[in-house]
């Protein structure tokens, strides 16, 4: 529920963006990172989106997801949502 509200307060610049030719400062970039290590032969695949907006950032993956806004008083605020909620006994 959590990452569905941070998904639709980032994506809210794109319904400016339909209307409007004018840049909104809203990007996103998928992005698939590739390990390969020759001498244990191992391989692993990273895959993530990156999404920007004027005061924040977020990076989405199948884990979580990690924003970092800017507040008022130019300080960050790291935040990280869970994709799956666990309760640890």
């Amino acid at each position: 529920m959590k990452a569905a509200i941070l998904l639709a307060s980032l994506l809210s610049p794109l319904a400016v963006a339909g209307q409007c030719d004018m840049n909104t400062g809203f990007t996103q970039a998928d992005y698939k990172v590739t390990t390969d290590i020759v001498a244990n032969k191992q391989h692993s695949e990273d895959t993530f989106t990156l999404w920007r907006t004027p005061h924040q950032v977020a990076k989405q993956n199948l884990q979580f997801i990690e924003l970092w806004q800017q507040l008022r008083n130019q300080q960050i605020r790291p935040i990280r949502y869970f994709q799956q909620a666990r309760r640890w006994h």
